[in-house]
């Protein structure tokens, strides 16, 4: 996987999940909303060690948590149905 895209717990020697695309999809999210390259950050592996209200104040509340469940921590990401409904929400509200 690309850098800064690739979930950091991702594919080593296994096949891809749907965890492993939905951090990717935070990933291109985070990109979109702040013009900042991921790969470009001083850690490419944690998107929000450059937090989005930081890179893009005035971002809509439903984007920022959106992004930060699809790129944080293993355990604190939304299974797939869950995220799925919240990119659909997010998408809803329309660009900030």
């Amino acid at each position: 996987g690309t850098r800064g895209y690739a979930s950091p717990d991702g594919p080593k020697c296994r096949p891809a999940t749907y965890d492993d695309d939905l951090y990717s999809l935070g990933g291109v999210l985070y990109a979109l909303a702040t013009g900042a390259e991921v790969a470009a950050g001083p850690r490419p592996s944690n998107p929000l060690h450059r937090p989005l209200r930081f890179m893009r104040p005035g971002c809509s509340e439903a984007l920022v948590k959106l992004v930060g469940e699809l790129v944080g921590p293993v355990g604190e990401r939304p299974a797939a149905d869950a995220a799925r409904a919240r990119v659909v929400n997010a998408a809803s509200e329309g660009p900030s």
